[in-house]
C-alpha cells in the first residue's frame, strides 16, 4: 500500500488538530473496530522523534478520528520535519496510510 501524501503546517506554540476519516475506494467509511492508529513527527532523515500525536477516535465504526498536538509540543518542533500515520490491524499487520512533510508557521502572540 502506498501511503497518501498529506503535508501539514503546524503553528508554533498553538494547539494542532486534524480530523481524518478513512474511506474505501467507493467512498464508504471503513469500520476501524479492532484497529490501532499511531502518528509521529520526526526530523528529516528520521534522526530524532519530535512528537507523538494524540489519536482520539470520534467514531471507530466509521473510521473517524482526530490527531492532535498540544501547544507545548508544537513549541519544540523545528521548521521542517516529516510525519506519518501507522495503522495496525487486529491481526498485527502494520501499514503506513498517510505521510508528509511538516512546516512550521511562527506564532508571535504569547
Amino acid at each position: 500500500m502506498t501511503p497518501a501524501s498529506y503535508n501539514i503546517i503546524i503553528t508554533q506554540g498553538a494547539s494542532y488538530s486534524k480530523n481524518i476519516a478513512f474511506k474505501d475506494s467507493l467512498g464508504s467509511y471503513l469500520n476501524m473496530n479492532g484497529y490501532t492508529v499511531q502518528a509521529q513527527v520526526w526530523t528529516q532523515g528520521r534522526r530524532s522523534l519530535l512528537a507523538n500525536f494524540t489519536v482520539t477516535w470520534l467514531d471507530k465504526s466509521q473510521g473517524k478520528l482526530t490527531i492532535s498536538l498540544s501547544s507545548q509540543l508544537t513549541s519544540t518542533i523545528p521548521s521542517v520535519g516529516v510525519w506519518d500515520l501507522l495503522v495496525i490491524s487486529p491481526d498485527g499487520t502494520k501499514d503506513y496510510w498517510m505521510r508528509g512533510r511538516t512546516a512550521l508557521a511562527v506564532g508571535y502572540t504569547r
